[in-house]
């Protein structure tokens, strides 16, 4: 688990960059979810 509170804290640093990265991530990550599920 200290892994992942490193990559909170990085990402609380660096919040807005990482931002819209994730943002990015999150709509890819819903696009192949669907994909998935209707396929």
């Amino acid at each position: 688990m200290k892994i992942s509170s490193f990559l909170k804290m990085f990402f609380y640093l660096e919040s807005s960059s990482i931002q819209d990265f994730l943002d990015s991530y999150r709509q890819y990550c819903q696009l192949l979810c669907s994909y998935i599920s209707f396929s």
